[in-house]
């Protein structure tokens, strides 16, 4: 009896060792299941926590999952334990997964163990995937503010939770923030417009890591003459066919007087990027003006109108008309 289970436990760990070689598993889950479950059922607790010190990381994997499936007792302290392996390998189809990660996940942690275990993670320093996702979920509350400040170095997610508290003191932290992760400029700047990001926008622009066609409302949400000349000069100099176009859409969704006439310009220019909400906008900044517009683009419906934009255009000329009628007659 002894015997065939030894050679039942051989079975089982060359198995998982050829894990190793192939570097994932079977897409249809039947080997790994048979793996996890022979551990489950022919290893002591005492064999499982041996093998989940093993060198080789898919062992300590299975062994940690089989332990965890045998509701293992001491399975918080063993969370603990693991909860910085940070080895990536691919398990149950998910790739680049660590064990520390599924430490941190486990079914087997109480609501009070998941609090302090996401505690654990987010005062220390770590390569923890869930790390990222505990900031991701965190709340701008004041007592995370100093460690959210502390790790905008490392997390995006963490430079877009600080931005929550918009607070003048982090202005620096945030723009070293975006000189890192430039991508992020958009979302952080329309979230908290503070006139100190002008000067970083200019920086990014210095050292080609800003561009209109990505983070035009970066710049349209601060509405003022700043705004106006970055939007003028780039329409009078750019050669990017996305920019004008990326110009055209932030100032709809940030609109402002100082605008209008440069709106206008790129409504004409680029009809076809005309939405309703611009549309409404500069019916409502230059009715005569707009109508013009609505009758051109219905002459050269043909090249680029929607049936929808179509429609836009005629109930406004028929609107239009309607009012003009009921002028004159008043």
């Amino acid at each position: 009896k002894q015997l065939r289970k030894d050679l039942w436990m051989d079975k089982i760990l060359t198995g998982i060792d050829n894990l190793e070689s192939v570097k994932c598993m079977d897409c249809n889950g039947t080997k790994e299941n048979a793996l996890l479950y022979g551990l489950v059922y022919s290893a002591t607790n005492e064999e499982l926590l041996e093998m989940t010190e093993s060198e080789d990381k898919y062992l300590r994997v299975y062994a940690f999952k089989a332990l965890e499936k045998k509701n293992y007792k001491g399975m918080y302290s063993l969370i603990l334990k693991h909860l910085f392996d940070n080895e990536s390998l691919s398990y149950e189809h998910e790739e680049w997964v660590s064990l520390g990660d599924m430490a941190a996940n486990s079914p087997a942690l109480t609501s009070k163990q998941k609090t302090e275990v996401d505690s654990i993670l987010l005062f220390t320093v770590n390569n923890i995937t869930t790390t990222r996702k505990i900031i991701e979920e965190l709340e701008p509350e004041e007592r995370y503010h100093d460690r959210i400040a502390q790790l905008t170095a490392k997390y995006p997610e963490a430079l877009e939770l600080l931005v929550k508290y918009k607070r003048a003191e982090d202005v620096k932290i945030i723009e070293q923030g975006l000189l890192n992760a430039p991508s992020f400029s958009e979302s952080i700047i329309t979230q908290f417009p503070h006139p100190y990001f002008k000067n970083t926008i200019a920086l990014l622009k210095s050292r080609k890591r800003f561009y209109m066609d990505d983070h035009a409302e970066a710049i349209a949400v601060y509405r003022d003459s700043f705004a106006l000349k970055e939007f003028t000069d780039a329409v009078n100099f750019s050669n990017s066919k996305y920019e004008k176009p990326a110009i055209l859409a932030a100032m709809a969704k940030y609109p402002c007087y100082l605008y209008n006439d440069l709106m206008f310009q790129l409504a004409e220019e680029y009809r076809e990027d005309i939405s309703q909400d611009l549309f409404t906008y500069l019916k409502s900044v230059d009715l005569p003006r707009t109508t013009k517009l609505a009758q051109k683009n219905l002459k050269e419906s043909h090249r680029f109108l929607s049936e929808y934009e179509i429609e836009m255009y005629m109930e406004h000329l028929l609107f239009f008309s309607f009012d003009f009628i009921f002028h004159i007659s008043a």
